[in-house]
């Protein structure tokens, strides 16, 4: 373990804070030290509201990740989602690639940093600059071009942003809690990183994280992301509405989604009763389970159509016939993989984070997919410092640099700011 790399990620979430700290040795996998979850009410749908109180969250759960693995946690890998992500691919010409005669990796390694600046807005983030393809002297359809020689280079990047503003609030409130962040990972790149297999990543799959505030989707092509896009919907909406309906508390209406709901209330008795306590001077009530099972049941058939909604707008032409994975706390909510089995598409499957770490199991669950998948991200890019993505300095950057690239950005913006916008025709989207 002489030169092991200790590598931590924070997952930020509407309902709880999870940092995992994990040590990376050589080519072996990473291995989990330690984890700490604290539940946190700082965030309201994936964004901060409250900042103190997040960053009091953070604080505690790293003071707990460092007694219990021994160490000191000075930085981080950050995750971060919200409906203020927009996406967008574009092409860049880069010049002044191969001017030495031949591409080079220092060349490529260079490119999604300068992509990156090029693509700077007001008032905007650039969080990643992933290169998808490229085309070398008009010739397109290249995907590594290391190693070649070109008088002009080509480069489509997809390209993740957010609104400067949250970034920040985001990135302070880490910092407050006196801890640097060593880069910004996308939440549901994260989990698909953590989750989808190896065979999965050669096709179109669909990844849908039910997250406690937002759900979180993104469609792959090969691997890499070609549409992405934030629901507001998420564990938090389905326990509101138990509260709302049956002037509850929200702590009264978590337990009770937590042991009585479920998406299919054909199977539940119609005369069946809880007890619930309610505010105000009746103190409790008897409430037929029957009808939190269809209130539930309301809520996750807007989240499925929402889904098949969004799948369409990626290019999706039969949605029956695609590869969803499910993946998040609310996923495992009883019904919600046989409801999103019949509505979304019956080749559906539950995902955990799998292989390529050594963990405990309590994190092989849903709800640990995105911090999982952040430390294998973070690993990814210590061991390839610029692979495919933007500069560690680059997703935090707040200035404009000089660059040769001609940014030519193409598509159109989505509904609720999601932008759809693809390099290539999707391959496997023609059913």
């Amino acid at each position: 373990m002489a030169n092991a790399r200790l590598i931590t990620a924070i997952d930020v979430g509407t309902t709880k804070v999870c940092v995992i700290a994990g040590v990376k040795d050589g080519s072996a996998d990473p291995e989990v030290l330690a984890y700490s979850v604290v539940p946190c009410e700082g965030l309201k749908k994936g964004i901060i509201a409250d900042r103190e109180a997040t960053a009091t969250a953070i604080r505690m759960a790293v003071a707990d990740a460092q007694n219990q693995a021994g160490v000191a946690i000075r930085s981080a890998y950050v995750g971060v989602t919200g409906a203020h992500i927009e996406f967008a691919n574009r092409t860049d010409t880069m010049d002044w690639v191969g001017q030495k005669g031949v591409i080079s990796s220092d060349d490529m390694e260079l490119v999604p940093l300068k992509v990156a600046q090029a693509a700077e807005a007001p008032g905007r983030t650039i969080i990643h600059a992933l290169s998808t393809s490229y085309a070398l002297d008009g010739n397109p359809g290249i995907i590594s071009p290391i190693g070649m020689h070109t008088q002009s280079i080509d480069v489509t990047t997809h390209v993740i942003s957010g609104a400067k503003w949250l970034v920040d609030m985001l990135v302070n409130s880490v910092r407050q809690a006196e801890i640097e962040v060593d880069g910004l990972v996308l939440e549901p790149l994260a989990s698909g990183r953590a989750v989808l297999h190896p065979h999965e990543r050669q096709g179109v799959v669909t990844l849908v994280d039910i997250g406690g505030g937002t759900t979180d989707m993104v469609v792959f092509d090969d691997g890499l992301p070609r549409y992405t896009s934030a629901i507001g919907v998420g564990g938090y909406q389905f326990t509101n509405d138990i509260a709302l309906i049956y002037d509850t508390s929200y702590s009264t209406a978590e337990s009770v989604k937590l042991n009585y709901a479920h998406t299919e209330p054909e199977g539940i008795p119609a005369h069946e009763e809880i007890t619930l306590q309610v505010l105000g001077p009746a103190r409790e009530r008897k409430v037929y389970l029957h009808d939190i099972c269809q209130l539930t049941r309301e809520r996750a058939l807007e989240l499925a159509e929402i889904i098949k909604m969004k799948q369409r707008e990626a290019g999706i032409r039969n949605t029956s016939h695609s590869r969803v994975v499910l993946t998040g706390g609310a996923s495992l909510m009883p019904g919600m993989l046989d409801l999103m089995g019949r509505v979304v598409t019956p080749n559906i499957r539950i995902g955990s984070p799998n292989g390529n770490i050594v963990m405990p199991d309590d994190l092989k669950a849903p709800s640990f997919s995105t911090s999982a998948g952040i430390l294998l991200w973070a690993t990814d890019k210590a061991d390839s410092p610029a692979p495919n993505g933007v500069h560690t300095n680059g997703a935090l950057s707040n200035g404009a640099s000089h660059t040769n690239g001609n940014g030519k950005a193409n598509g159109s913006r989505g509904k609720n700011g999601a932008t759809s916008i693809f390099a290539r025709p999707f391959k496997a989207l023609r059913n």
